[in-house]
């Protein structure tokens, strides 16, 4: 019985940008968790524009559900990192590739709650929101995936 290594699945850059990505992601999440909201929404921004340049590499190499995942990941991350027209950019590229109804209604949810903050004014003082606000400034990580 030889002891071959299995290939890597995704090219060397793929693996790369993964990583970066999901180190990221833990970032974001735990400055999140520590109550920075601002460097947790950068973080999780950042993540999505890693997102968004790994699906199209993922769909070069033939890679379609892999690519549609990091696609709804993107928008999740826009989401999470109040970047909400972004959100709905990625929502509506996505509906445009064959995917499992899985997805659609990930989409469908983060696309609602999108619309529905975008509609809803958010009370500003200087750079503080009133605590009444609908939409006070926080991240929330119950997982949209």
């Amino acid at each position: 019985m030889t002891n071959k290594k299995r290939p890597h699945r995704f090219s060397e850059e793929i693996r790369r940008l993964d990583a970066d990505k999901s180190g990221l992601l833990f970032y974001a999440r735990e400055r999140a968790s520590a109550n920075d909201p601002i460097e947790a929404a950068r973080a999780f921004a950042k993540a999505a524009r890693m997102e968004e340049e790994i699906a199209p590499l993922m769909e070069a190499e033939g890679y379609l559900q892999d690519a549609v995942i990091s696609w709804v990941s993107a928008a999740s991350c826009y989401h999470l990192g109040h970047d909400l027209a972004e959100a709905l950019r990625i929502c509506e590229l996505v509906e445009k590739k064959p995917f499992g109804e899985r997805y659609r209604d990930i989409l469908e949810k983060i696309k609602i709650d999108c619309e529905k903050r975008i509609a809803t004014p958010v009370a500003m003082t200087g750079d503080r929101e009133h605590r009444d606000s609908p939409h006070p400034i926080r991240i929330n990580l119950r997982p949209i995936l």
